[in-house]
């Protein structure tokens, strides 16, 4: 997940963003599903809000390694071959299963608490591009 938040009587603004990395804790068949999580938070380095400035918000993802930032900022990095705690965190990153990119408003989730009277509606994403790309493989 990557993004900013405000909304309920979350007590962090917008000059917020999050950035986690989320997968099956639990078996290398996805049954049971046991969702785990790494992740952290980044705030503005000039106190200004994320919905004042067109950003880039951006994920590296490398068969070692998952690397989350906004513009030249990097503020998590993950090393998939190495997680204290998981069970085979190789297979969780390796391509076994598929991947998905969600872009997503997620109001009332667990952290941020359901919608009052201070949460704003309708809610509005704008999203000039998004782009998902493969490195090509160096052949020597």
């Amino acid at each position: 997940m990557m993004g900013g938040n405000r909304s309920g009587n979350d007590t962090r603004t917008d000059q917020y963003a999050h950035g986690t990395v989320h997968w099956n804790n639990e078996s290398n068949t996805m049954h049971p599903v046991r969702n785990f999580a790494k992740g952290t938070s980044w705030k503005t380095p000039d106190g200004s809000k994320l919905h004042n400035h067109s950003l880039v918000y951006w994920g590296e993802w490398t068969p070692t390694n998952i690397t989350i930032g906004i513009n030249e900022f990097q503020y998590f990095h993950l090393n998939t071959t190495h997680i204290p705690n998981s069970i085979n965190p190789v297979m969780a990153f390796n391509g076994t299963w598929p991947y998905y990119l969600i872009l997503s408003l997620a109001v009332d989730v667990p952290w941020d608490g359901p919608p009052d009277n201070t949460t704003v509606f309708p809610q509005h994403m704008v999203v000039d591009w998004v782009r998902v790309y493969q490195k090509k493989a160096i052949l020597l």
